[in-house]
């Protein structure tokens, strides 16, 4: 008899579960909305990124752009959350962070996970990733754009980097871990949190 109940509690475990994770799972229609929404804001900022990136290097040089980068970026997603056309939260995130605010939180480490082990599979790579959290009573979904390092991005976070950019980048991030990259590597991503309410 007792184990006739031991039997009955695991099979429910199971069932409740395989139930709750499957709820945690966003659906096509889901993921298709957040994806909308999630492209925009990040398409957004990855251009305005870019254009300031270039614009401080031609003025400045590499060492002479860290600082304007580093209050750009920061500005510029600030912005991007702020535009939206939906509420939302806009943040990058990544393993191998230069600035601590763009450390990952545990279901950002499971997204660059995500990323990290489609690293090697040849002519494929997924252009974006959703997940679907459930906190107390509140459902909300995030978006990641995956970023990968272009060729001028090595100037700054490559494995040869000039005397003067590394000083540069000592003085103003002394536990930088943003180095050692090759053309074409995963980066980190950027994030933007939407709430379910703001769904169709």
């Amino acid at each position: 008899m007792q184990k006739h109940k031991y039997v009955i509690f695991v099979t429910l475990f199971f069932i409740f579960f395989l139930i709750g994770c499957e709820n945690n799972e966003p659906t096509p229609e889901e993921k298709a909305q957040v994806r909308a929404i999630g492209d925009q804001a990040s398409d957004v900022l990855l251009r305005k990124l870019k254009s300031r990136l270039i614009s401080a290097v031609q003025k400045s040089g590499p060492a002479g752009a860290i600082n304007e980068c580093k209050l750009d970026a920061i500005k510029l997603t600030h912005e991007a959350t702020n535009n939206s056309k939906v509420p939302v939260a806009v943040k990058r995130v990544t393993n191998k962070y230069r600035n601590p605010i763009n450390a990952p939180d545990e279901w950002d480490k499971k997204a660059l996970t995500f990323f990290e082990n489609k690293e090697g599979v040849r002519d494929y790579f997924p252009e974006f990733y959703v997940q679907k959290i459930q906190q107390d009573e509140a459902i909300h979904f995030r978006y990641y754009k995956p970023l990968k390092m272009y060729q001028m991005c090595l100037k700054c976070h490559g494995n040869k980097i000039k005397e003067d950019v590394r000083v540069r980048l000592n003085e103003l991030y002394p536990n930088d871990l943003a180095t050692g990259y090759a053309k074409g590597d995963f980066r980190g991503a950027i994030r933007v949190d939407i709430a379910k309410e703001y769904l169709q």
